[in-house]
């Protein structure tokens, strides 16, 4: 659902704005902020974890939902950019 979300979300972007968009830039504006998010809840999570559980399984638990985070917004940034490479096209069509 969240990437069907993403992708109209793109196509809406794409559309709306005049102009091609610097899909570079929006690539890498969304991969960092995944990156920072991911890191983030990583360390929330392995605090969180090493309080409730054993050390091991709280750092473990804590690193694997920093890398599910990380892959999952670069997933969603990737589809925002094909949503925007598809209002593009409608753009150009509709003018």
């Amino acid at each position: 659902m969240l990437d069907i979300i993403a992708l109209i979300a793109g196509i809406l972007y794409g559309y709306s704005n005049p102009g091609k968009e610097d899909r570079i830039n929006l690539l890498k504006k969304g991969i960092g902020i995944g990156i920072v998010l991911g890191i983030v809840i990583a360390l929330l999570a392995s605090f969180i974890g090493l309080a409730i559980m054993n050390p091991v399984m709280g750092a473990a638990s804590g690193i694997v939902g920093g890398i599910a985070i990380i892959i999952s917004a670069i997933y969603l940034t990737i589809l925002f950019v094909i949503g925007t490479i598809i209002g593009d096209f409608i753009e150009n069509i509709r003018r």
